[in-house]
């Protein structure tokens, strides 16, 4: 068996005329692994100290059970309520890596458990295509190197020594699956110490450090009970079990595997005595070592995995949907989870990055598929990378399913279903990676493959959080102040008479449905504040339908008003998501305002010295017409004044109105209108229903699309329908006509017809059986 202190293979290990392709890369496997980790650990130092405290994904929840521990107040006991939990459904969790976080910390004070941070209510959790509120909580100066910020940074260090741990296993692994072929084992590290999201999660407070690290643990052991058993190597297998059970629900994964491992032996053996007695060491060793959980979770909760009471808190899927439709739709936020998905779940890394994995996932597919075409065509084994250890491979790859598995039925059950809980089975993945990727490859050219591969992974990963990250939660500067003596014009509306709203712009687009209106606001605070105000911005559609808005505190989430100095100024652009379909076109009015997030009071604004409500009007954009198939019944081609065409009309009989609408029955026009150029003035379209003597019978008068939408914002050549209802004549009126024109609204003058004689464009007789 080849052991892991061998540097290469020896020649005679090779089929003759292949070159030993570790002589080419420069280094001896140790030593490059070596290298390896020291790269990880560098690069995992970027991220540790570019993502603030608790912002990491999900250490806003799960520091309050170190916090638990480290005070004597116990195991944290879950409640059916989510915010009833200071630990959220972290708290039910297992609790070896809280306490082994909780021991190494002992000498800081962490505060009581829920008293930091202050949390962001506004913060885009798992929402990572929202600009701003990226921060889960607000944060202090100097907050890293005292109290809980620096308790964080010392597990977090923890941490990222498991996750290099975790690499050094990896290799291990990979290089048991193929002893002859240490490059292989070389590519499967170098792939899994540069993963960004594995780097992130590493410099993180956050339980699946461990049982990452375990679970390779466990499969390292497993090996060695299967190949060379022994009491001893038992009882480590058994004693690493109940540590994984005591971290996560995952570690429950590896008693199969080494139930299996253990099989193995004991089929050489001959003797289901000797396995019976090695499976009570192990598993009587475990359930000494974890049981007390699980029984604890029966009295408490009635679950021994007290996943009942855990999956009241997280947001479930009900029904789970089929397996096959949860691929679909998943699978995006799966991939993106994998390979970088940062803070709150809610960070992208940039296209690039994606692209390159994509690219190097496909490289990796079509090279395994060659490796494994070449193994049976040939069915022949002995060229490189050589033979596999079939059941190091074995076991390697069935952990892989077993997590797989798992993490699909989890996934079928709640909505956290991220890539990176697939992390404790990295060995299998880094194996299929790096086998297609380097293994596929001429011996003389795998060497430099991966050095060029391992390159490439660490530039990209150590460049993320320069990028992306440090970005994501960096707050603004205040304005100087000639850009502030630049400002114009000036609102200057006073809120609570503390806050004062200097400037806006808003962008009068159009815009579409599902799309954002960047809005600028440019505050001023007069005096300081006790509490952390919130600002918000809403869209009104006709009838005060609100259809988009976006609430923050200022510097979206990073710069509260709490900690601004009297007479500071800053500029905040909040991208506004018109979210709540409305038809259009449309004008929508745009307000603003200041409120206390706790209590939902709003500050009264006022404008030299004059009360105007709590959300004065800072503008109005236009939403617009999405653009569709409808035709007019009848095309027409009318012009007037030159400023608006016509160039359809339909008309039917209206709906049946409800049961109790005293309404009378109408006509529902639409009309297809178009700007020929900048209008400029506000125009009334006139619809009239004249009998055959000319006389006025009904009528519907109004601006556009149910007066939202006037002409004054009109562009040249933008199409906009009108549908109005006009009422039928009582009695009917046989031979009445439907006439269309407009005008003005301040005077009352027509527009004239610039095609023709007169001011109004005659739709044709009305029939009431349309």
């Amino acid at each position: 068996m080849t052991t892991l202190g061998t540097a290469r293979p020896t020649p005679a290990a090779l089929p003759a005329g292949t070159a030993p392709p570790a002589g080419e890369a420069g280094l001896s496997p140790p030593r490059a692994l070596w290298l390896i980790l020291a790269g990880f650990l560098a690069i995992g130092s970027i991220y540790l100290f570019a993502t603030p405290p608790f912002e990491a994904s999900d250490e806003i929840w799960h520091y309050p059970y170190v916090q638990f521990l480290q005070r004597g107040l116990g195991l944290p006991i879950q409640q059916p309520r989510p915010e009833d939990n200071l630990a959220r459904q972290e708290g039910g969790q297992p609790p070896l890596y809280y306490a082994l976080a909780a021991a190494l910390t002992f000498w800081i004070d962490p505060g009581m458990p829920g008293s930091v941070p202050e949390p962001n209510p506004h913060a885009m959790v798992g929402v990572p295509l929202t600009p701003g509120n990226k921060n889960l909580a607000l944060h202090q100066p100097g907050e890293r190197w005292h109290g809980a910020g620096l308790a964080v940074l010392v597990i977090r260090a923890f941490s990222l020594l498991l996750g290099a741990a975790s690499v050094w296993l990896v290799y291990r692994l990979v290089h048991r699956c193929f002893p002859t072929a240490p490059l292989v084992a070389l590519g499967a590290a170098v792939f899994v110490a540069f993963i960004p999201e594995f780097l992130f999660i590493s410099a993180a407070v956050n339980n699946d450090n461990l049982i990452t690290f375990l679970s390779l643990v466990g499969l390292e052991l497993s090996y060695q009970a299967a190949r060379t058993p022994s009491w001893r190597k038992t009882a480590l297998l058994g004693g690493v079990l109940g540590l994984a059970a005591l971290t996560k629900l995952t570690g429950l994964g590896l008693f199969p595997l080494a139930g299996l491992a253990l099989a193995v032996a004991a089929w050489h053996r001959r003797s289901l005595r000797w396995l019976l007695g090695q499976a009570a060491l192990a598993y009587g060793l475990a359930t000494l070592i974890a049981g007390w959980w699980y029984l604890r979770n029966v009295l408490l909760y009635g679950d021994p995995t007290g996943l009942n009471i855990f999956l009241r808190i997280v947001n479930t899927r009900n029904p789970p949907p089929p397996l096959w439709e949860l691929i679909a739709s998943e699978f995006e936020g799966f991939r993106l989870s994998f390979w970088a998905l940062f803070g709150g779940v809610n960070i992208l890394a940039e296209p690039a990055a994606y692209l390159l994995y994509d690219l190097l996932t496909l490289a990796a597919a079509v090279g395994l598929v060659w490796v494994l075409g070449r193994w049976w065509c040939r069915r022949s084994l002995a060229r490189y990378p050589g033979p596999p250890d079939w059941l190091a491979t074995t076991l390697v790859l069935l952990w892989l399913g077993i997590v797989s598995i798992g993490l699909l039925r989890w996934s079928q059950v709640t909505l956290a279903s991220q890539g990176r809980l697939l992390f404790p089975a990295l060995a299998g993945v880094g194996l299929l990676f790096a086998l297609g990727l380097v293994g596929s490859l001429p011996p003389r050219w795998a060497p430099r493959a991966l050095l060029g591969l391992g390159l490439t992974l660490a530039s990209v990963a150590a460049l993320l959080p320069f990028r992306v990250i440090i970005p994501a939660y960096t707050p603004p500067a205040p304005l100087p102040p000639a850009a502030v003596a630049a400002i114009s014009p000036r609102l200057d509306i006073d809120f609570g008479g503390t806050i004062r709203l200097l400037a806006a712009e808003v962008p009068p687009g159009p815009y579409t449905f599902n799309t954002r209106v960047p809005v600028t606001l440019t505050w001023q605070l007069l005096e300081p504040v006790d509490r952390n105000y919130s600002v918000f911005v809403h869209l009104f559609a006709r009838e005060n339908r609100k259809v988009g808005q976006f609430d923050t505190y200022p510097g979206l989430g990073l710069r509260p008003f709490r900690d601004w100095q009297p007479g500071e100024v800053y500029r905040d652009t909040l991208p506004v998501h018109i979210q709540y379909l409305t038809e259009g076109p449309v004008l929508l009015r745009v307000e603003t305002g200041v409120y206390d997030f706790q209590t939902g009071e709003r500050l009264p604004a006022r404008v030299g010295g004059r009360d105007i409500g709590t959300s004065p009007v800072i503008g109005w954009v236009k939403l617009a017409d999405p653009p569709g198939n409808d035709h007019p019944a009848r095309v027409i081609q009318a012009n007037f004044g030159g400023l608006i065409r016509v160039d359809g009309a339909t008309i039917s009989i209206a709906r049946r109105f409800p049961p109790g609408d005293t309404r009378p029955p109408a006509w529902a026009v639409s009309t297809w209108l178009m700007a020929e150029r900048p209008i400029g003035e506000d125009y009334t379209l006139f619809l009239h229903v004249v009998g055959p003597d000319g006389r006025l019978l009904t009528q519907h008068d109004g601006q556009p699309v149910e007066n939202a939408y006037p002409t004054s914002v009109w562009l040249p050549g933008e199409r906009v329908i009108d549908r109005r209802e006009v009422p039928m004549p009582d009695p009917p009126v046989p031979g009445a006509r439907l006439l269309l024109g407009f005008y003005d609204s301040r005077t009352g003058l027509r527009l004239p017809r610039w095609d023709a004689p007169g001011d109004t464009l005659d739709l044709g007789p009305l029939d009431e059986s349309r």
